[in-house]
Protein backbone atom coordinates (compact mmCIF):
# COMPACT_ATOMS: atom_id res chain seq x y z
CA UNK A 1 0.00 0.00 0.00
CA UNK A 2 1.14 3.54 -0.73
CA UNK A 3 2.40 5.77 2.05
CA UNK A 4 4.10 8.48 -0.05
CA UNK A 5 3.16 10.12 -3.35
CA UNK A 6 4.94 12.83 -5.29
CA UNK A 7 2.93 15.09 -7.57
CA UNK A 8 4.70 17.20 -10.20
CA UNK A 9 3.22 19.98 -12.32
CA UNK A 10 4.90 20.11 -15.72
CA UNK A 11 2.95 22.65 -17.78
CA UNK A 12 -0.61 23.40 -18.86
CA UNK A 13 -2.50 20.11 -18.26
CA UNK A 14 0.68 18.08 -17.88
CA UNK A 15 1.15 16.47 -14.47
CA UNK A 16 2.75 13.34 -13.11
CA UNK A 17 2.24 11.18 -10.03
CA UNK A 18 4.99 9.01 -8.55
CA UNK A 19 4.57 6.23 -6.01
CA UNK A 20 6.82 3.29 -5.19
CA UNK A 21 8.39 2.20 -8.51
CA UNK A 22 5.56 3.60 -10.66
CA UNK A 23 5.21 6.87 -12.60
CA UNK A 24 1.88 8.07 -13.99
CA UNK A 25 2.09 10.84 -16.60
CA UNK A 26 -1.02 12.74 -17.69
CA UNK A 27 -1.46 14.99 -20.73
CA UNK A 28 2.19 15.97 -21.01
CA UNK A 29 2.85 18.89 -23.34
CA UNK A 30 6.29 20.37 -23.85
CA UNK A 31 4.87 23.74 -24.85
CA UNK A 32 6.10 23.13 -28.37
CA UNK A 33 9.73 22.20 -29.06
CA UNK A 34 10.49 21.69 -25.34
CA UNK A 35 9.95 25.34 -24.48
CA UNK A 36 9.01 24.63 -20.87
CA UNK A 37 11.78 24.99 -18.27
CA UNK A 38 14.29 22.18 -18.09
CA UNK A 39 13.24 21.23 -14.56
CA UNK A 40 9.69 20.65 -15.83
CA UNK A 41 10.61 18.51 -18.83
CA UNK A 42 10.30 14.75 -18.94
CA UNK A 43 13.25 13.08 -20.64
CA UNK A 44 14.46 9.49 -21.02
CA UNK A 45 16.66 10.10 -17.97
CA UNK A 46 13.59 11.11 -15.97
CA UNK A 47 12.04 7.71 -16.65
CA UNK A 48 15.03 5.48 -15.83
CA UNK A 49 14.36 4.95 -12.09
CA UNK A 50 10.84 3.56 -12.57
CA UNK A 51 9.82 -0.03 -13.08
CA UNK A 52 6.39 0.94 -14.41
CA UNK A 53 5.63 3.99 -16.54
CA UNK A 54 2.11 4.75 -17.76
CA UNK A 55 1.27 7.69 -20.03
CA UNK A 56 -2.35 8.91 -20.18
CA UNK A 57 -3.72 11.19 -22.90
CA UNK A 58 -7.30 12.40 -22.40
CA UNK A 59 -7.82 13.74 -25.92
CA UNK A 60 -6.04 14.76 -29.07
CA UNK A 61 -6.00 18.54 -28.55
CA UNK A 62 -2.61 20.00 -29.45
CA UNK A 63 -1.99 21.27 -25.90
CA UNK A 64 -2.99 17.92 -24.37
CA UNK A 65 -1.37 15.43 -26.74
CA UNK A 66 2.30 15.95 -27.54
CA UNK A 67 3.81 13.39 -29.98
CA UNK A 68 7.09 13.65 -28.08
CA UNK A 69 5.69 11.20 -25.52
CA UNK A 70 6.00 8.37 -28.03
CA UNK A 71 9.72 9.03 -28.43
CA UNK A 72 10.24 7.95 -24.83
CA UNK A 73 9.37 4.39 -25.80
CA UNK A 74 12.75 4.06 -27.53
CA UNK A 75 14.41 4.28 -24.14
CA UNK A 76 11.90 2.70 -21.77
CA UNK A 77 9.11 0.14 -21.82
CA UNK A 78 6.07 2.40 -21.48
CA UNK A 79 2.36 1.68 -21.69
CA UNK A 80 0.18 4.38 -23.23
CA UNK A 81 -3.52 4.75 -22.40
CA UNK A 82 -5.29 7.20 -24.68
CA UNK A 83 -8.63 8.48 -25.88
CA UNK A 84 -9.87 7.07 -29.19
CA UNK A 85 -9.16 10.39 -30.97
CA UNK A 86 -5.40 10.01 -30.31
CA UNK A 87 -3.32 8.19 -32.90
CA UNK A 88 -2.31 4.65 -31.94
CA UNK A 89 1.33 3.72 -31.60
CA UNK A 90 3.08 0.62 -30.19
CA UNK A 91 2.12 -0.26 -26.62
CA UNK A 92 -0.99 1.92 -26.85
CA UNK A 93 -4.44 1.04 -25.53
CA UNK A 94 -7.32 3.26 -26.65
CA UNK A 95 -10.27 3.70 -24.32
CA UNK A 96 -13.73 5.16 -24.64
CA UNK A 97 -16.21 6.15 -21.96
CA UNK A 98 -17.58 3.18 -20.03
CA UNK A 99 -14.51 0.97 -20.44
CA UNK A 100 -12.15 -0.25 -17.72
CA UNK A 101 -8.59 -1.50 -18.00
CA UNK A 102 -6.29 -3.25 -15.52
CA UNK A 103 -2.67 -2.08 -15.43
CA UNK A 104 -0.70 -4.75 -13.67
CA UNK A 105 -1.99 -5.95 -10.33
CA UNK A 106 -2.40 -2.59 -8.61
CA UNK A 107 -4.15 -0.16 -10.96
CA UNK A 108 -7.58 -0.22 -12.58
CA UNK A 109 -8.43 2.59 -15.01
CA UNK A 110 -11.99 3.64 -15.80
CA UNK A 111 -12.88 6.02 -18.63
CA UNK A 112 -15.69 8.55 -18.19
CA UNK A 113 -17.35 10.91 -20.67
CA UNK A 114 -16.16 14.45 -21.20
CA UNK A 115 -18.19 17.54 -21.95
CA UNK A 116 -15.55 18.30 -24.58
CA UNK A 117 -13.29 16.01 -26.59
CA UNK A 118 -12.07 12.65 -25.40
CA UNK A 119 -12.49 11.16 -21.93
CA UNK A 120 -11.72 11.61 -18.26
CA UNK A 121 -9.65 9.02 -16.39
CA UNK A 122 -10.33 7.59 -12.95
CA UNK A 123 -7.58 5.38 -11.54
CA UNK A 124 -8.15 3.10 -8.58
CA UNK A 125 -4.90 1.99 -6.93
CA UNK A 126 -4.69 -0.94 -4.50
CA UNK A 127 -8.49 -1.04 -4.34
CA UNK A 128 -8.56 2.02 -2.10
CA UNK A 129 -7.02 5.17 -3.56
CA UNK A 130 -8.51 7.07 -6.48
CA UNK A 131 -6.88 9.60 -8.79
CA UNK A 132 -9.11 11.54 -11.18
CA UNK A 133 -7.94 13.41 -14.24
CA UNK A 134 -10.75 15.39 -15.81
CA UNK A 135 -8.97 16.09 -19.08
CA UNK A 136 -11.29 18.71 -20.56
CA UNK A 137 -14.37 17.66 -18.61
CA UNK A 138 -15.85 20.89 -17.26
CA UNK A 139 -18.99 22.97 -17.14
CA UNK A 140 -18.30 24.68 -20.45
CA UNK A 141 -20.46 27.73 -20.92
CA UNK A 142 -19.74 31.43 -21.32
CA UNK A 143 -22.05 33.32 -18.97
CA UNK A 144 -21.73 36.57 -20.89
CA UNK A 145 -22.38 35.15 -24.36
CA UNK A 146 -24.09 31.74 -24.10
CA UNK A 147 -27.86 31.61 -24.41
CA UNK A 148 -30.05 30.49 -21.52
CA UNK A 149 -30.70 27.19 -23.29
CA UNK A 150 -26.98 26.61 -23.91
CA UNK A 151 -26.20 27.21 -20.26
CA UNK A 152 -29.03 24.93 -19.15
CA UNK A 153 -27.98 22.13 -21.50
CA UNK A 154 -24.33 22.42 -20.46
CA UNK A 155 -25.33 22.22 -16.80
CA UNK A 156 -27.50 19.14 -17.38
CA UNK A 157 -24.78 17.33 -19.30
CA UNK A 158 -22.17 18.15 -16.68
CA UNK A 159 -24.34 17.11 -13.74
CA UNK A 160 -25.19 13.79 -15.39
CA UNK A 161 -21.48 12.95 -15.67
CA UNK A 162 -20.72 14.01 -12.09
CA UNK A 163 -23.60 11.87 -10.85
CA UNK A 164 -21.94 8.74 -12.28
CA UNK A 165 -18.51 9.39 -10.77
CA UNK A 166 -17.56 7.51 -7.58
CA UNK A 167 -17.61 9.87 -4.62
CA UNK A 168 -15.38 8.07 -2.13
CA UNK A 169 -11.61 7.87 -1.58
CA UNK A 170 -10.65 10.45 -4.21
CA UNK A 171 -7.16 11.41 -3.16
CA UNK A 172 -6.23 13.59 -6.14
CA UNK A 173 -8.28 15.41 -8.74
CA UNK A 174 -6.76 17.31 -11.67
CA UNK A 175 -9.24 19.73 -13.19
CA UNK A 176 -9.20 22.59 -15.78
CA UNK A 177 -9.57 26.17 -14.60
CA UNK A 178 -9.98 28.36 -17.67
CA UNK A 179 -10.48 32.10 -17.16
CA UNK A 180 -11.30 32.51 -20.87
CA UNK A 181 -14.84 31.46 -19.96
CA UNK A 182 -15.31 34.89 -18.43
CA UNK A 183 -17.77 35.51 -15.61
CA UNK A 184 -18.10 32.52 -13.24
CA UNK A 185 -15.39 30.56 -15.07
CA UNK A 186 -14.70 28.62 -11.87
CA UNK A 187 -18.24 27.29 -11.35
CA UNK A 188 -17.53 23.82 -12.79
CA UNK A 189 -14.50 23.34 -10.54
CA UNK A 190 -16.45 24.52 -7.49
CA UNK A 191 -19.29 22.15 -8.30
CA UNK A 192 -16.87 19.26 -8.71
CA UNK A 193 -15.26 19.96 -5.33
CA UNK A 194 -18.59 20.34 -3.53
CA UNK A 195 -20.00 17.08 -4.89
CA UNK A 196 -16.91 14.83 -5.09
CA UNK A 197 -14.87 16.24 -2.16
CA UNK A 198 -11.40 15.13 -3.27
CA UNK A 199 -8.71 15.22 -0.60
CA UNK A 200 -6.46 17.27 -2.92
CA UNK A 201 -7.60 19.33 -5.91
CA UNK A 202 -5.11 20.52 -8.55
CA UNK A 203 -6.16 23.23 -11.02
CA UNK A 204 -4.60 22.78 -14.46
CA UNK A 205 -4.86 24.26 -17.94
CA UNK A 206 -5.05 27.78 -16.53
CA UNK A 207 -2.91 29.22 -19.35
CA UNK A 208 -0.28 30.94 -17.19
CA UNK A 209 -2.92 32.77 -15.13
CA UNK A 210 -1.17 32.20 -11.82
CA UNK A 211 -3.42 34.77 -10.18
CA UNK A 212 -6.57 32.70 -10.60
CA UNK A 213 -4.91 29.58 -9.20
CA UNK A 214 -3.68 31.45 -6.14
CA UNK A 215 -7.12 32.99 -5.56
CA UNK A 216 -8.90 29.69 -6.11
CA UNK A 217 -6.65 27.94 -3.59
CA UNK A 218 -7.34 30.65 -1.02
CA UNK A 219 -11.09 30.67 -1.56
CA UNK A 220 -11.86 26.96 -1.90
CA UNK A 221 -9.47 25.11 0.38
CA UNK A 222 -11.50 23.62 3.22
CA UNK A 223 -11.25 21.00 5.93
CA UNK A 224 -12.24 18.35 3.38
CA UNK A 225 -10.34 19.54 0.28
CA UNK A 226 -6.93 21.17 -0.06
CA UNK A 227 -6.37 23.02 -3.32
CA UNK A 228 -2.74 22.66 -4.40
CA UNK A 229 -1.73 25.90 -6.16
CA UNK A 230 0.84 24.70 -8.69
CA UNK A 231 1.83 27.63 -10.87
CA UNK A 232 5.52 27.04 -11.60
CA UNK A 233 6.40 24.30 -14.09
CA UNK A 234 8.53 21.73 -12.31
CA UNK A 235 6.99 22.30 -8.86
CA UNK A 236 6.55 19.18 -6.73
CA UNK A 237 4.41 18.40 -3.69
CA UNK A 238 4.94 15.29 -1.56
CA UNK A 239 1.90 13.64 0.02
CA UNK A 240 2.66 11.43 3.03
CA UNK A 241 0.28 9.19 4.89
CA UNK A 242 0.07 9.90 8.60
CA UNK A 243 -2.41 7.99 10.77
CA UNK A 244 -4.13 6.78 7.62
CA UNK A 245 -4.53 10.26 6.07
CA UNK A 246 -2.44 11.82 3.31
CA UNK A 247 -0.99 15.23 4.16
CA UNK A 248 0.91 17.64 1.91
CA UNK A 249 4.28 18.07 3.56
CA UNK A 250 5.55 21.04 1.55
CA UNK A 251 2.46 22.99 0.51
CA UNK A 252 3.77 26.10 2.27
CA UNK A 253 6.67 26.14 -0.19
CA UNK A 254 4.20 26.16 -3.08
CA UNK A 255 2.29 29.02 -1.54
CA UNK A 256 5.48 30.98 -1.05
CA UNK A 257 6.42 30.49 -4.72
CA UNK A 258 2.97 31.71 -5.74
CA UNK A 259 3.59 35.09 -4.12
CA UNK A 260 6.76 35.72 -6.10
Amino acid sequence: MMDKIKVCYHYNAGVSVEFDDTLLIFNYWSGGNNTIPQEAQITPDTLKPYQNVYVFICNGREDIYDPIVYKWHKHKNIQYIVSTDVELQPNTQAMKAGQTLALGERIVVSAYPSTDKGIAFLLCIDDETRIFNAGTLNLWHWMESSTTDEIHNAQEEYESILADLPKENILLAFYPLDARQGLHFEVGAVQYISQLKPRFFVPVRFLDRADIVTAFSRDYTSSKTTVLPFIRPGSVVTLRKEDGIFLASNIQLLQTENRQ
